[in-house]
């Protein structure tokens, strides 16, 4: 499904596009361009809703009084802070996009997953910062897929939120981000646990994959293991692709995406 806008003569401009759970109203990964030219600004619109459902009924879901008491339910026990919750998680962040209409594309709600964002967000917002810093150093575009999975081999809680009334929302253990480099045929799958409250030893039963995010130069600086700032791990493509089940719709690289200054000595064939 691709979201955009009509530009003159008729002409549809796409600003991303969505695969798009039709049964269960909900996004399982986005594909954009990151340009070089990027906005990096922070940006407000109004959240929208182009589907049947009206924007309220996803708004709703966000309450985080009515979250904690459903999270606790799940998990069998009062959580250790009333401060956190699920926010909206934009799988396409309006930083990455060119400045102006492009940008209220993001808050549509085909664009938004529930993130355990309030206490861990750290992690994620230090990645995007990353991969939008990689793009003006290669000074090209780079192609970008965010997407969830719920694959559950760790034989996780489910967990889902409600507004209220008659619409429930499964919240995904896995955010992911795959960034590629077509010109050179590498890419790197990044990945984050979104399971509240897991002490180390049950976050690393989450890691599927061997973790390679200390192999890439780019990635360097933040503590990407730390529960609290959100548990993040590297994958190569084909392990990703094995584990999370995304063999046909993103395109497999021959390369891993090691070094933020993309010269042919700086990957590993993997």
């Amino acid at each position: 499904m691709k979201v955009g806008f009509w530009a003159q003569g008729n002409f549809f401009m796409e600003v991303y596009s969505v695969c798009f759970d039709k049964k269960n109203d909900v996004p399982l990964y986005t594909r954009h361009k990151l340009s070089p030219q990027h906005t990096d600004i922070p940006s407000t619109s109004q959240w929208y809703s182009s589907s049947d459902i009206p924007a309220e009924e996803f708004e709703e879901l966000y309450n985080c009084r009515r979250q904690l008491y459903d999270v606790g339910i799940a998990l069998g026990r009062g959580l250790r802070s009333m401060s956190c919750c699920f926010g909206r998680r934009q799988l396409v962040n309006p930083r990455d996009l060119p400045p102006g209409v492009p940008v209220t594309a993001t808050f549509e709600y085909k664009n938004v997953v529930p993130h355990w964002s309030s206490c861990n967000s750290k992690n994620w917002d230090e990645l995007e910062v990353l991969v939008r810093n990689l793009a003006k150093k290669a000074g090209r575009d780079l192609t970008v897929f965010t997407g969830t999975s719920n694959v559950n081999y760790a034989k996780t809680v489910d967990i889902e939120i409600n507004n209220g009334r008659d619409r429930h929302q499964k919240i995904p253990p896995y955010l992911w981000k795959v960034v590629q480099d077509r010109v050179t045929d590498s890419s790197i799958a990044i990945i984050q646990v979104n399971i509240p409250e897991l002490t180390q030893d049950e976050v690393e039963k989450h890691v599927l994959c061997v973790d390679i995010c200390n192999n890439i130069k780019w990635m360097e600086g933040p503590k990407w293991d730390d529960v609290n700032n959100g548990y993040t791990y590297c994958c190569n493509m084909k392990e990703f692709e094995e584990v999370f089940g995304y063999t046909r719709p993103i395109t497999s690289m021959k390369r891993v995406l090691f070094d933020a200054s993309l010269t042919l000595d700086t990957y590993l064939i993997m």
